[in-house]
C-alpha cells in the first residue's frame, strides 16, 4: 500500500546489502509444497531477518468486466482477515499482473508471519467492517497518485476494461462502491489462490532445512480452490485506435504490441 512503501524499501535495501555485509554468499534453494505451492528460499548466513513475500496471479489488468480494481480492494480485505493490519510488520501491493503479500519479521517471529501468510491463503471471510474502513484506503491511492501525476499503476487497470472487455467509458472508484461483500468474497475464492501459481519467496536467515518441513506443515495443508482468472469478454478482432474516459483526472496515451503465438510466422 502506497502510504506504507517506506516499510518495503528500507527491506528491499537491507536484503540488498546482505552480500556486502556478510561473507557467505546467499544460498537460493527451490522446492514444491504437496499442494502445489511453490517457494523459493534465499537462505543469507548470520542474518536475523525475514521477510516472506507471495506472489498471486490476480492483477489489475486480470479484473472482470466492470470490476475494474476489485483485485486491489480484495488485496485490502485479504490482509484484514488476520485482524488490524499492522504495517511494520505485514503490507501488500496490487500490481498490473499480480498481487504480492509480504510480511517482514526476524529468526524470533518469523513462524508468526508465515501463520498469516496460511491465512491469507484459506480463503478466511471477509466481514463488513474491514469492507467500511478499507474501501475509502483503497480510494485514497488513487487520489494520492493522481495529484502526483503518478496514476501508470490505474491505467492499467482501465487498459484492462478498454482492451480485454470493450468498455469506453472507465469507473475506477465507482466499481469498487458498488461492489457487494458477497460478490467480492465469490471472486476472490474463483481467482486468487490458483493451484498451480501461488509463489512464496523467504529471504533471510532461515535455512531451507528449517524452513521446508515448517512450510508444509502450515500451508501444505490448504485446498487451493481457484482456478483460472477472469475471461476476457470483448471481441478478438480490435480496433486499432481506441478512446475511452474514466473518472481521474489524467490523460494518459497508451500503445499496445500483440505478441505473436509461438507458432506463429511472424
Amino acid at each position: 500500500m502506497l502510504n506504507r512503501i517506506k516499510y518495503a524499501i528500507v527491506g528491499l535495501f537491507l536484503l540488498g546489502n546482505f552480500s556486502l555485509t556478510f561473507a557467505a554468499p546467499p544460498e537460493v534453494t527451490r522446492f514444491t509444497l504437496n499442494n502445489g505451492i511453490r517457494v523459493v528460499s534465499l537462505y543469507v548466513e548470520d542474518s536475523t531477518d525475514v521477510v516472506i513475500f507471495n506472489y498471486l496471479p490476480l492483477g489489475l489488468v486480470a479484473d472482470g468486466k466492470a470490476k475494474t480494481q476489485w483485485s486491489h480492494l480484495i488485496e485490502h480485505l485479504t490482509l484484514r482477515t488476520t485482524g488490524p493490519i499492522d504495517y511494520p510488520s505485514s503490507s501488500a501491493e496490487t500490481m498490473a499482473d499480480n498481487m504480492r503479500l509480504e510480511s517482514i519479521g526476524n529468526t524470533d517471529n518469523w513462524t508468526q508471519g508465515l501463520e498469516r501468510h496460511a491465512k491469507w491463503l484459506s480463503g478466511l471471510p471477509f466481514s463488513e467492517e474491514s469492507l467500511a474502513e478499507e474501501l475509502p484506503n483503497a480510494l485514497s491511492e488513487i487520489d494520492i497518485t493522481e495529484t502526483r501525476l503518478a496514476t501508470h499503476k490505474w491505467a492499467s487497470a482501465a487498459w484492462n476494461q478498454v482492451f480485454r472487455h470493450g468498455e469506453t467509458d472507465i469507473s475506477m472508484r465507482g466499481d469498487v462502491q458498488s461492489a457487494q461483500l458477497r460478490e467480492l468474497q465469490e471472486y476472490r475464492d474463483r481467482h486468487l489462490v490458483q493451484a498451480d501459481r501461488v509463489l512464496l519467496c523467504v529471504i533471510g536467515g532461515v535455512d531451507s532445512e528449517t524452513l521446508q518441513p515448517v512450510m508444509e506443515a502450515q500451508l501444505g495443508a490448504i485446498n487451493l480452490t481457484a482456478k483460472a482468472l477472469p475471461p476476457a469478454t470483448a471481441t478478438a478482432e480490435a480496433v486499432k485506435d481506441q478512446t475511452a474516459t474514466w473518472d481521474v483526472n489524467v490523460t494518459h496515451y497508451m500503445e499496445t504490441y500483440a505478441i505473436p503465438r509461438t507458432g506463429n510466422e511472424d
